[in-house]
């Protein structure tokens, strides 16, 4: 049997891993893999009806559990023959080669956990090292011990990109017993054109560029700013992140500031109105394991303006307004250029591009590792 711990549905109310586990968990149902779903305390999400607790049928059976104390950070409790006896043994300490699965469970967290049977094959997706790469203190510590404590237990890992695969060797390492493949996400089908023969001239509308995700740190919102303040006609909107602080705009004049808007939490068809309205994504982000809105954008015929971040430019191809520095100005010439008469040309690039990436194709391929591993439907 298949076992998918849903402990990051208790973790974020949105976001890339949740979207990369619904998903997955609906491709499941709908292909009758019958599949144990974990609910490890209250789901921050609405649960779509493949995980809703309270459905009698389907292949996706969703067993809500009251938390432990910490339980982010403990080991997931199994529901098979042998979890009662390993149950206080620290499952991290085992390593592949000495583990027996004669009855094919196979275990899949979808945050860094381990499962408390020894006796499971363990899945794992590894998603970035930002912690490792931009994190320091206590937060780091705790992440990392708990993430290589995953790696070193699981048989087979799925990174999001090749540039997550490298930095898994990098940062970890990997034992020639274990498996490793490369499952791209996919993009959600509510992205896509809406409008038609939009004029950005109209001086009825101000034209914006839009900033999806968080703003902190590598995501670069700074330089953000410094390029709005190259483009005085226009305003930025901003979506997800949470709320803004005082300090993310300490020394922009309010000339800048007062044409910066928070969206508020929006719906995928809101969001793909957004990008259907947007001049360009402006996503400066230094890091990153895949980056799902700039293929959101790109599906959406959104352009998308980027400097060098070595995922987005694997994701995004040619089909990127890349600029090599973080230089706003440079930035600023590539917003006005998704104005030209290159604009269509960048959109078709844009969307030829998304079509590499299905949710389809994604959970596909990731059933293709459980199958590797030994699971039966």
């Amino acid at each position: 049997m298949l076992f998918v711990d849903g402990i990051i549905f208790t973790l974020q109310r949105a976001g890339g891993i949740s979207a990369i586990f619904r998903s997955l968990l609906n491709y499941l149902d709908h292909q009758n893999v019958v599949t144990n779903h974990f609910l490890d305390g209250q789901s921050l999400q609405e649960l779509d009806q493949c995980l809703d607790p309270a459905r009698e049928e389907g292949a996706v059976k969703t067993t809500e559990r009251t938390p432990r104390v910490l339980e982010r950070y403990r080991s997931c409790q199994m529901d098979t023959p042998r979890a009662k006896s390993n149950s206080s043994s620290s499952s991290s300490s085992s390593s592949s080669s000495n583990l027996n699965n004669p009855s094919n469970d196979i275990y899949h967290s979808s945050y860094y956990r381990t499962p408390t049977d020894k006796s499971v094959t363990s899945v794992l997706t590894v998603y970035d090292f930002m912690y490792e790469r931009y994190r320091k203190g206590p937060a780091r510590w705790v992440h990392t011990l708990q993430k290589n404590a995953a790696i070193k237990r699981a048989q087979s890992i799925i990174c999001i990109s090749q540039t997550t695969l490298e930095d898994l060797v990098e940062f970890a390492g990997l034992r020639p017993d274990q498996t490793v493949s490369v499952v791209y996400p996919g993009v959600s089908e509510s992205f896509k054109p809406i409008l038609v023969g939009q004029d950005f001239s109209e001086p009825a509308a101000r034209p914006f560029i839009l900033f999806v995700g968080l703003r902190g740190g590598y995501k670069n919102f700074k330089l953000a700013l410094q390029t709005l303040t190259e483009l005085p006609e226009f305003e930025m909107r901003c979506v997800g992140g949470g709320s803004f602080s005082g300090s993310e705009f300490e020394g922009f004049p309010e000339h800048v500031v007062s044409r910066v808007k928070h969206m508020g939490f929006t719906t995928d068809e809101e969001l793909n109105a957004l990008y259907n309205k947007a001049v360009c994504l402006f996503y400066p982000s230094r890091y990153e394991g895949f980056g799902i809105p700039v293929l959101e954008a790109m599906k959406a015929g959104c352009p998308v303006v980027s400097i060098n971040c070595k995922s987005i430019v694997e994701i995004g191809g040619a089909a990127l307004q890349m600029v090599p520095l973080e230089d706003p100005t440079l930035l600023a010439k590539a917003v006005m250029r998704t104005l030209s008469s290159q604009r269509g040309d960048i959109v078709n690039m844009g969307r030829f591009n998304a079509i590499n990436f299905s949710w389809d194709k994604s959970n596909f391929e990731t059933l293709q590792v459980y199958k590797k591993l030994g699971l039966s439907q």
